[in-house]
């Protein structure tokens, strides 16, 4: 019996693995509806996750159709300074010493000088074999400073347990709203949950939460003109 041979990752989805061309992407799709229906449409909502929440952010910047925006489980720095933070928080929990830890750090900081060094290879990894340099390079810039642009509402949430962003790296945003006096912003951390918005309990049973974080959303929503 023979064996399939595993589906290779065709180059293209490496070259078109950026964020400005997935924010392109929603923007077409959103202006085409719009035409089609010939802006029927009380409210557009747009509702990113994980690295879908920059997708979310940029597209604030060149989309003026869409009136509502989530932004979930993302942070407001770079995604850069997330490895830094998460290096640090094991040597709080005793997991590593100062000496391992900055080890670990000079290691990352040698890694990023590469990828921005090569910021749009397709040939080059990091952190997995599909996340090429052209993707780091180019979802490298920190959120906030996108989501400061947007006039509409937005709603953002995180999980105090989130294992992919920092939880610190989120807190940038309501201070960054507070210091640039922007009043748009609805921002809910939400305990004990996870990058997902689930929550892990005891002797291996877990409990899924997303549902009403999404529901969360949709209630501001509808309370949000």
């Amino acid at each position: 019996m023979k064996t399939k041979k595993p589906f290779a990752t065709p180059k293209s989805y490496f070259e078109n693995q950026t964020l400005q061309y997935r924010t392109n992407q929603a923007d077409l799709v959103i202006n085409d509806l719009s035409t089609k229906y010939n802006n029927q449409f009380d409210k557009i909502i747009v509702l990113g996750h994980s690295e879908g929440s920059d997708v979310t952010a940029k597209l604030g910047t060149i989309n003026d159709k869409i009136t509502h925006f989530g932004y979930l489980s993302g942070g407001g720095n770079t995604q850069f300074i997330d490895f830094v933070t998460f290096i640090r928080k094991d040597v709080d929990k005793g997991n590593l010493t100062e000496q391992q830890a900055q080890s670990k750090i000079d290691s990352l900081f040698n890694d990023l000088r590469d990828i921005m060094a090569n910021p749009n290879a397709t040939d080059k990894f990091w952190q997995g074999e599909n996340n090429s340099y052209n993707r780091w390079s180019h979802f490298s810039e920190p959120p906030v400073e996108n989501l400061l642009k947007i006039e509409k509402p937005i709603f953002a949430a995180i999980g105090t347990k989130d294992q992919a962003v920092a939880l610190e790296s989120a807190y940038l945003i309501p201070i960054e709203f507070i210091r640039h006096r922007k009043d748009n912003l609805t921002f809910k951390v939400y305990p004990d949950l996870d990058h997902g918005f689930g929550k892990e309990l005891e002797r291996g049973k877990f409990e899924e939460h997303w549902d009403d974080v999404f529901q969360d959303f949709l209630n501001w929503v509808n309370q949000t003109e």
